[in-house]
């Protein structure tokens, strides 16, 4: 046991973000300005609210490449990945854990989790809305971490992590299609 381990997003992914919201934020733009020149105003409202969600993503996009932060934080009390919620998940609360396999999402953990919906926060959309629907009390689910392909880490050192900090054994599945 010892200090937290933290990863953050790698630089390249948050560059490329950036790029591709903002692109989309052009393209809401044009159709937003276009409204003016004979479109309907079904179009000038999508193209406003696409300006405006894609520019938000834009101006985030900037923070996080200005001011970098750990997106998973492993330590000693459990995991927390702040795409999920503000919350750490417990060890306690984490009954297996399964890595993807294969090529598409290779490396991915799933934590199988008693109570999901306590761990993710409100603000997370759809996630949190499947849990609120089919959740009950003590009920299990799997919550996706953020894929190592976008986290400045190497091949196995969010696995590693996890070795490191749980105080006890936690069974670790391979998932994926058959090799």
């Amino acid at each position: 046991m010892g200090e937290a381990t933290e990863f953050g997003y790698k630089t390249n992914v948050l560059l490329m973000r950036l790029l591709i919201s903002g692109g989309l934020t052009a393209a809401a733009l044009l159709l937003w300005s276009l409204a003016g020149w004979g479109f309907s105003g079904f179009d000038a409202i999508l193209g406003a609210l696409a300006t405006a969600y894609f520019g938000s993503r834009v101006l985030t996009n900037l923070y996080e490449l200005a001011f970098p932060r750990p997106v998973v934080r492993v330590d000693d009390t459990g995991i927390q990945d702040r795409r999920l919620g503000p919350e750490t998940i417990p060890w306690t609360a984490i009954t297996e854990i399964k890595q993807v396999t294969g090529t598409v999402g290779a490396g991915t953990l799933f934590l199988e989790v008693r109570e999901p919906r306590r761990y993710i926060g409100p603000t997370k959309g759809l996630l949190w809305l499947v849990y609120v629907l089919r959740a009950r009390s003590g009920q299990t689910g799997f919550l996706p971490l953020t894929p190592p392909n976008v986290l400045d880490l190497g091949d196995m050192e969010l696995l590693d992590a996890v070795d490191e900090h749980c105080p006890r054994e936690i069974p670790v599945t391979p998932t994926g299609p058959k090799s």
